[in-house]
């Protein structure tokens, strides 16, 4: 506590008179703090710092004069002082304290402070250890008190003993005797110097300890440099005496590098030589070795054997490459014979496995079937195939090391018995299950029809072949697997030999196309082709595909003569009946089912091919059949055929219509044949057999010349010579040998023969229909044209003979305007009645047609504007205006609106018209021109779709070109289904 208030009052002062005593004494502040910090611990020595940093006489004086107060006259030297010096000096202390008071009041708390602080130097213990220099302690004696009030100002007048000077006050603050104390400012003046002595050496001390240690670590660093200096020589010594070790190391490892080669390459030469003398030295006991497994028996087989016949193996490969060695020939001998009793012994011991295993199975299969309990097909898959799996884990290991050396060495010695061991295994196999099949297949025959064993039975080879060959691969993986592949074979020939029966006495098209389907489709396309991508079941398609295809190929056989059959008797033999060709009452039921509102979609269908002619539908179905399952180059030639057929059966049942409605007999060819290129129009195939034939012209233009040489040859001498006609150097000979026949490549296309068929039928329709209707007309215009023709040829070609002979056309009694207009009359009626009945009978039967409908009554139109067209070009250039006018005809405008008008049919109401007349039209009592009567009374005048013809007289003899591209098919007509 006690440093702790020397140092509040002096951080206190030194804070309050900071400015005053910078300026006025001329000490820095950061010295002052300096000089404070440096005493932390001696509460005197803080006391003698603030005392020290009092002014001087000249500066108390300099003091004075900057502040007005009278300046006292400076004392010479402190020693030589008098009491008048003393007073003045009294006084300039006096004043310096009532302004330092002044200046520098203390507050509450710090009084308190310099109480407490006085209280604690009363102690004797502080006194006592005051530091003060020795003469003021001499001269103390001597001491003037200065005595002055904090709070009252000093005068010169005072007592002695009241009069102290502020060095007495500090001295008694700080407790010091009267005989230390100072007694004149030379004291002072000394203490302070010994002060500022001891000040300076501690602010010094830091610094002076700094060198000191700064000194010391030169000195050890001098210290450490020496030992680095020494550390170095000794470690330049190392790396020559390590350089040295280094180079002695070297030469000491290249010695052992040498020693260890030598040793290495005497090892190897023994190694070496003790492998080229073990075939030698091993083989007494090898021979032990394989002498005690063959008096033991096959049933003893373990890896040592194995093991043993591999180091047979491996002692004839060494011996065979190094056959100069003494007595190797041999040494190879007698491995070959053990390797031959090893190879034999192998054989017997798997052989016998397998034979072993089989009978155990139909021991058991024997056992089931004496019990007369069915046995189920998984109970027999598990018995064929349990024993035969568990039989190849421990056939295995053996099996396998014989695949393996027959890869690394190619002997044909372990080829044999690979072999061997496959046939063994296949007959067995062959033996179990032969039987078994052959019974399964008959039970699914007794099952069902055909078709279930055709199903049934291709499945169940496919999955027998899946059985036996993952067995197979269990024991075997090299090897060409040829007798696998034929025991396969023949599991699957059992489905040909079973189906084959069936297939030839089948009489139906549609059975043989169900069987064809089943094979290629189910069978082929979605399991064989599968197989023949996939790696593993690559050998089952490769065996079971040839007896499928084989199958197929007996169905495709005999359903082409089924087919050919069928199209001779049910289609070109067809003999059609009364209700087969009653056209067009077909067509008119047909529709009445169409428009009935109950009928369903497929009753419609099935109504539209019961209107077709009966081998029209039969060729269609069975083409569409067989277009999926034969091949192409069959079912090319069979559609040639086919479509021949048909077309020569249409058109003998037109014939036959025709004989009691002629119209329809021509109009029913040419829908069917319509109907028939149509549907064969799907078909991405060429109708055309090529057709091979022998040209005989050659042969028989040599032979008319025979008899030339006969005359002269039966002359001649009986004695045949070498100038003989027919000698074989005669002439005649020669010329037979160069006239051979010629083979001629010939095609026949029906779908072109078809076309053509077609177009005709057309024509012949459009004569049939206008020949009649424009007979009037066309026997006008053929005597007009023969009448001007000869009036032309015999007169001269003039003004004035041109005009007679339009005169005498006109006057002709065949070409009078009166016979003229009458023949006009007699046309629109004839047209009015008779065209108006042909064109409803055609959109009746090519209802379903549009575009051919348009088509061809376009064409019949353009035939009829032919002749209008010659007829207005007659009048044009025979007759007077006048003439014309007076017959009273139509215009080149109002005869092609007329004509216009008579095609154009509302199909609509002719299609009521027909129901409502189908049961009138069924009797017998009505006939054909009754009926075309009835119709012609109910035809509209106008409809949208009719065909237009322009009458002209720029084009007389333009004829309706044909149609560039192919109809589209009938929207009412669908093709029939072209699979089952």
């Amino acid at each position: 506590t006690q440093d702790q208030s020397i140092h509040c009052v002096t951080d206190h002062t030194e804070r309050q008179t900071d400015r005053q005593t910078d300026t006025q004494v001329g000490i820095p502040k950061p010295e002052l703090l300096a000089r404070l910090s440096h005493q932390p611990q001696d509460p005197l020595q803080s006391i003698c710092v603030v005392e020290t940093n009092m002014p001087s006489n000249k500066t108390i004086a300099s003091t004075s004069a900057s502040t007005g107060a009278a300046q006292p006259p400076a004392a010479a030297s402190p020693s030589s002082s008098t009491p008048a010096a003393a007073s003045s000096f009294a006084q300039l202390g006096a004043d310096w304290v009532r302004s330092w008071e002044a200046e520098t009041s203390l507050s509450a708390e710090l009084h308190e402070c310099v109480r407490t602080v006085k209280e604690q130097c009363a102690d004797s213990q502080y006194r006592a250890n005051l530091p003060l220099p020795s003469h003021l302690q001499s001269s103390a004696s001597t001491s003037v008190a200065l005595e002055s009030s904090p709070s009252l100002p000093l005068t010169p007048t005072d007592s002695a003993d009241e009069q102290r000077s502020p060095i007495n006050l500090v001295a008694e603050c700080v407790g010091m005797d009267q005989s230390t104390r100072i007694a004149s400012m030379n004291d002072f003046y000394c203490w302070r110097s010994e002060l500022e002595k001891e000040k300076h050496r501690l602010q010094e001390k830091p610094y002076t300890d700094y060198i000191t240690e700064l000194n010391n670590y030169y000195g050890r660093c001098s210290e450490v440099q020496d030992l680095i200096h020494t550390a170095l020589k000794y470690i330049h010594t190392l790396e020559i005496q390590h350089q040295q070790v280094s180079e002695k190391t070297e030469r000491i490892h290249s010695a052992c590098e040498k020693l260890l080669g030598e040793q290495t390459q005497l090892e190897t030469f023994i190694d070496s030589l003790d492998e080229a003398l073990e075939p030698f030295s091993e083989l007494d006991a090898v021979t032990a070795s394989v002498r005690t497994k063959t008096q033991a028996g096959p049933a003893t087989l373990d890896p040592e054997f194995l093991a043993t016949l591999s180091r047979i193996d491996s002692y004839i490969e060494r011996l065979s490459l190094n056959n100069n060695f003494r007595e190797a020939e041999k040494y190879v001998l007698a491995y070959k014979s053990l390797q031959r009793r090893s190879i034999v012994l192998i054989r017997t011991h798997v052989l016998n496995a397998f034979e072993h295993t089989t009978q155990t199975i139909m021991g058991q299969l024997n056992e089931l079937k004496a019990s007369n309990d069915e046995v189920k097909q998984t109970e027999l898959f598990s018995l064929f195939y349990a024993r035969f799996t568990s039989l190849a884990q421990v056939l295995r290991p053996i099996i396998r090391d014989i695949e393996d050396k027959l890869k690394a060495t190619k002997n044909p010695q372990y080829m044999a018995l690979l072999k061997d061991l496959q046939q063994g295994y296949v007959q067995q196999r062959k033996y179990l299950l032969l039987g078994n099949i052959v019974g399964n297949l008959q039970k699914f025959s007794e099952e069902g029809d055909v078709e279930h064993l055709v199903r049934t039975g291709s499945s169940y080879i496919l999955r027998l072949s899946h059985k036996e060959n993952d067995l197979y691969l269990l024991f075997f993986q090299l090897g060409n697997h040829r007798d696998f592949c034929q025991v396969l074979t023949l599991f699957a020939s059992t489905l040909h030999s079973t189906l084959r029966p069936y297939v030839i006495h089948e009489k139906s098209i549609h059975q043989l196309y169900v069987y064809g389907t089943i094979l290629k489709v189910e069978i082929v396309e979605e399991q064989l082709d599968r197989m023949m991508a996939d790696s593993e079941k690559k050998l089952i398609a490769k065996c079971v595909q040839p007896v499928i295809m084989r199958t197929l190929g007996d169905i495709h056989e005999r359903l082409l003569f089924v087919t050919q059959t069928f199209l001779r008797d049910a289609v070109c033999g067809y003999r059609p009946q009364g209700a087969d060709l009653d056209y067009p009452n077909k067509l008119i039921e047909a529709f009445r089912r169409e428009q009935n509102e109950n009928s369903s979609h497929e009753d419609n269908v099935a109504s539209i091919y019961q209107s077709w002619y009966p081998p029209l539908e039969k060729t269609l179905l069975c083409l569409s059949k067989l277009y999926l399952l034969l091949d192409r180059s069959l079912f090319e030639g069979l559609a040639q055929e086919a479509v021949s057929d048909c077309t020569l059966s249409i058109v003998q049942a037109s014939d036959t219509i025709c004989k009691q409605k002629p119209l329809d007999g021509r109009l029913f060819l040419v829908w069917q044949l319509l109907i028939l290129r149509e549907q064969i129009t799907p078909f991405d195939i060429e109708f055309v057999v090529r057709v091979k034939t022998l040209d005989f012209a050659p042969v028989k233009s040599a032979l008319g010349g025979l008899s030339d040489y006969i005359p002269f040859w039966s002359k001649s001498s009986s004695t045949a010579t070498s100038s003989a006609p027919l000698a074989p150097s005669g002439t005649l000979w020669n010329r037979l040998l160069r006239s051979s026949p010629r083979e001629v490549d010939s095609q026949i296309d029906s779908k072109r023969e078809l076309e053509e068929t077609y177009r005709e039928a057309i024509h012949i329709m459009i004569k049939f229909v206008t020949d009649p209707l424009l007979e009037p007309l066309t026997s006008f215009l053929t005597k007009a044209s023969a009448f001007l023709n000869v009036n032309k040829s015999s007169s001269p070609a003039t003004p004035s003979a041109a005009g007679s002979t339009s005169s005498l056309l006109a006057s002709q009694q065949f070409s009078k305007p009166s016979q003229v207009t009458e023949l006009h009359r007699v046309m629109c009626e004839r047209l009015e009645k008779h065209l108006t009945s042909s064109v409803l009978q055609i959109t009746l039967y090519l209802r379903g047609h549009q575009r051919e409908l348009r088509r061809i009554l376009g064409m019949l139109s353009s035939a009829i504007a032919q002749q209008y067209d010659r007829f207005y070009a007659v009048l044009e250039g025979n007759y007077s205006d006048a003439e014309r006018d007076a017959m009273h005809i139509d215009t080149r405008e109002e005869a092609a609106q007329r004509l216009a008008s008579y095609f154009a049919v509302d199909t609509h109401a002719l299609f009521t018209l027909c129901m409502g007349s189908s049961t009138d039209s069924s009797s017998s009592s009505v006939t054909e021109d009754q009926r075309l009567v009835r119709l012609t009374s109910a035809t509209p005048t106008t409809s949208p779709a009719a065909p237009t013809a322009s009458v002209t007289a720029s084009s007389p003899t333009a004829s309706p070109a044909p149609p560039t591209t192919a109809p589209a098919a009938p929207t009412a007509s669908p093709a029939p289904p072209t699979t089952a």
